[in-house]
């Protein structure tokens, strides 16, 4: 075998273990965790790992010719320039640095929102606004709403959707709807006095 051979070898070895090692953290070779970041130019790391590094990358280093402002990071595997921060994570990382993982509004917004539109023209498409987590701010809103509010499931008994249930929303410290409310004759015990 001559060299260009063994190099080409070398490096189709190299690949390989690359696309398989794809659930690795690009700074510390860690496994990824469940809370991982990836960044707009698709490198994961881990929180702690890419934490660390933003920090380190903070300090002022005279060797380093790429500026960056107060809101940007670096990815630290290729050297892209993001405009934005990490999230805030309280349960890995309580402390709160500014420009690394502070304020909320400047956070790097990788992940696209999976909501599915339920009316207007865009109905039955994604919404497709960049978010942090699953859902972007409006339908994070939204489902905490639906979550909250119960649904009165009495069965209907007659009308168009007769044998379905009502779905309307229910009236506080109740299971059931105004409409399905059972008005009770209100009998009131009255001890008399002497």
């Amino acid at each position: 075998m001559n060299l260009n051979q063994k190099f080409n070898d070398a490096l189709m070895a190299l690949i390989s273990i690359d696309e398989e090692n794809d659930e690795v953290c690009l700074i510390d070779g860690s496994k990824l965790s469940e809370n991982s970041i990836e960044l707009k130019c698709t490198h994961k790391f881990n929180y702690l790992s890419i934490l660390n590094e933003i920090n380190i990358q903070r300090k002022h280093n005279h060797l380093e010719t790429q500026k960056i402002s107060h809101y940007q990071i670096k990815c630290p595997y290729c050297r892209t320039v993001h405009n934005g921060i990490l999230p805030y994570n309280e349960t890995l990382f309580s402390e709160k640095i500014n420009g690394v993982n502070w304020p909320p509004s400047k956070v790097l917004k990788t992940k696209k929102c999976q909501s599915i539109m339920k009316s207007g023209k865009r109905k039955g498409e994604e919404c497709s606004k960049s978010c942090i987590g699953q859902y972007c701010s409006r339908h994070t809103k939204l489902q905490l709403k639906w979550s909250t509010n119960q649904l009165c499931n009495t069965i209907l008994k007659n009308g168009a959707k007769k044998g379905e249930k009502c779905d309307c929303k229910c009236k506080k410290n109740s299971d059931k709807c105004g409409r399905h409310i059972l008005k009770k004759s209100i009998k009131t015990n009255i001890i008399y006095s002497i």
